[in-house]
Protein backbone atom coordinates (compact mmCIF):
# COMPACT_ATOMS: atom_id res chain seq x y z
CA UNK A 1 0.00 0.00 0.00
CA UNK A 2 1.19 3.39 -0.83
CA UNK A 3 2.02 5.79 2.28
CA UNK A 4 -0.85 8.38 2.42
CA UNK A 5 1.17 11.12 1.70
CA UNK A 6 1.95 9.61 -2.30
CA UNK A 7 -1.93 9.15 -2.61
CA UNK A 8 -3.16 12.25 -3.98
CA UNK A 9 0.14 12.44 -6.62
CA UNK A 10 -0.94 9.35 -7.91
CA UNK A 11 -4.26 9.47 -7.74
CA UNK A 12 -4.72 11.81 -11.11
CA UNK A 13 -2.44 8.86 -13.18
CA UNK A 14 -4.76 6.26 -11.93
CA UNK A 15 -8.00 8.34 -13.40
CA UNK A 16 -6.52 9.35 -16.54
CA UNK A 17 -5.15 5.97 -17.07
CA UNK A 18 -8.85 4.37 -16.44
CA UNK A 19 -10.20 7.10 -18.81
CA UNK A 20 -7.63 6.18 -21.09
CA UNK A 21 -8.34 2.56 -21.24
CA UNK A 22 -12.59 3.68 -21.10
CA UNK A 23 -11.38 5.73 -24.32
CA UNK A 24 -10.06 2.28 -25.54
CA UNK A 25 -13.01 -0.04 -24.90
CA UNK A 26 -14.84 2.21 -26.71
CA UNK A 27 -12.63 2.15 -30.02
CA UNK A 28 -12.52 -1.76 -29.56
CA UNK A 29 -16.29 -1.95 -29.04
CA UNK A 30 -16.97 0.54 -32.61
CA UNK A 31 -14.04 -1.78 -34.23
CA UNK A 32 -15.92 -4.57 -33.48
CA UNK A 33 -19.12 -3.16 -34.60
CA UNK A 34 -17.39 -2.60 -38.28
CA UNK A 35 -15.96 -5.34 -38.57
CA UNK A 36 -19.10 -7.42 -38.19
CA UNK A 37 -20.60 -4.96 -40.54
CA UNK A 38 -17.83 -5.39 -43.36
CA UNK A 39 -18.41 -9.53 -42.38
CA UNK A 40 -21.81 -9.48 -42.69
CA UNK A 41 -21.66 -7.73 -46.17
CA UNK A 42 -19.05 -9.80 -47.53
CA UNK A 43 -20.58 -12.84 -46.75
CA UNK A 44 -23.78 -11.86 -48.07
CA UNK A 45 -22.23 -11.31 -51.21
CA UNK A 46 -20.14 -14.69 -51.06
CA UNK A 47 -23.16 -16.24 -50.68
CA UNK A 48 -24.30 -15.20 -54.11
CA UNK A 49 -21.28 -16.31 -55.80
CA UNK A 50 -19.75 -18.71 -54.48
CA UNK A 51 -21.08 -21.38 -56.59
CA UNK A 52 -19.15 -19.73 -59.31
CA UNK A 53 -16.25 -19.71 -58.09
CA UNK A 54 -13.30 -21.14 -58.76
CA UNK A 55 -11.64 -24.16 -56.69
CA UNK A 56 -8.33 -21.74 -55.87
CA UNK A 57 -11.11 -18.52 -55.39
CA UNK A 58 -13.08 -20.53 -52.89
CA UNK A 59 -9.64 -21.75 -50.83
CA UNK A 60 -8.73 -17.92 -50.93
CA UNK A 61 -12.14 -17.38 -49.82
CA UNK A 62 -12.01 -19.79 -46.92
CA UNK A 63 -8.46 -18.50 -46.19
CA UNK A 64 -9.90 -15.00 -45.70
CA UNK A 65 -12.32 -16.38 -43.19
CA UNK A 66 -10.18 -18.13 -41.33
CA UNK A 67 -8.24 -14.82 -40.88
CA UNK A 68 -11.25 -12.75 -40.22
CA UNK A 69 -11.63 -15.70 -37.38
CA UNK A 70 -8.31 -15.02 -35.65
CA UNK A 71 -9.19 -11.27 -35.62
CA UNK A 72 -11.79 -11.80 -34.17
CA UNK A 73 -10.32 -13.80 -31.23
CA UNK A 74 -7.56 -11.22 -31.26
CA UNK A 75 -10.15 -8.76 -30.70
CA UNK A 76 -11.89 -11.03 -27.89
CA UNK A 77 -8.31 -11.48 -26.05
CA UNK A 78 -7.71 -7.87 -26.28
CA UNK A 79 -11.13 -6.98 -24.80
CA UNK A 80 -10.88 -9.59 -21.72
CA UNK A 81 -7.44 -7.92 -21.30
CA UNK A 82 -8.94 -4.43 -21.14
CA UNK A 83 -11.35 -5.58 -18.77
CA UNK A 84 -9.10 -6.97 -16.51
CA UNK A 85 -7.18 -4.01 -16.56
CA UNK A 86 -10.12 -1.60 -16.11
CA UNK A 87 -11.03 -3.71 -13.37
CA UNK A 88 -8.01 -3.51 -11.79
CA UNK A 89 -7.62 0.56 -11.84
CA UNK A 90 -11.26 0.78 -10.42
CA UNK A 91 -10.60 -0.99 -7.43
CA UNK A 92 -7.36 1.25 -6.95
CA UNK A 93 -9.27 4.41 -7.36
CA UNK A 94 -12.12 3.00 -5.21
CA UNK A 95 -9.44 1.93 -2.74
CA UNK A 96 -7.51 5.46 -2.83
CA UNK A 97 -10.73 7.54 -2.55
CA UNK A 98 -12.03 5.42 0.48
CA UNK A 99 -8.48 5.48 2.20
CA UNK A 100 -8.16 9.39 1.36
CA UNK A 101 -7.02 11.32 4.28
CA UNK A 102 -9.99 13.98 3.76
CA UNK A 103 -12.28 11.34 3.94
CA UNK A 104 -13.37 9.32 7.30
CA UNK A 105 -13.03 5.46 6.36
CA UNK A 106 -15.81 3.03 5.76
CA UNK A 107 -16.38 0.51 8.23
CA UNK A 108 -15.94 -2.92 6.61
CA UNK A 109 -19.55 -3.85 5.53
CA UNK A 110 -21.11 -0.48 5.51
CA UNK A 111 -21.72 1.51 2.37
CA UNK A 112 -20.89 5.78 2.05
CA UNK A 113 -24.41 6.14 0.40
CA UNK A 114 -26.98 6.36 3.21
Amino acid sequence: ALPISHRPAILPLYENTFHELQVMRRSLNLFRTQMMDVELSMLRQQTVVYHQLTEEERYEADQLQGLRNNVRMELQELELQLEDRLLFLEEQLRTLHTASPYRSPTLPGRSEEH
